[in-house]
């Protein structure tokens, strides 16, 4: 996954300590329902964005850059990524 950030670093270990502190405003999908299966989503102080599964917020977050997070949402729209999903 472009941009994703599995090794930790300095940079990352910042990000961590940004993305665990409960002063983060994190958003999930209205569309996620009463599914239980939610993923959330938070902008980090200098831009980045964290997405996280709200199910399993302790395990952490992914890292891309705003310009990362606009390609994959122009290929959501686009239906680029259909074929994850059972509808």
């Amino acid at each position: 996954m472009l941009g994703a950030r599995w090794e930790t670093t300095t940079c990352d270990t910042e990000l961590i300590r940004h993305a665990e502190s409960a002063k983060l405003a994190w958003r999930k999908s209205t569309f996620s329902g009463d599914q239980g299966a939610w993923v959330e989503a938070a902008t980090l102080p200098g831009g980045r964005i964290a997405v996280r599964n709200s199910n399993y917020p302790d395990v952490g977050a992914v890292y891309f850059t705003v310009a990362e997070m606009g390609a994959w949402i122009k290929g959501v729209k686009a239906g680029k990524f259909d074929h994850l999903i059972d509808e």
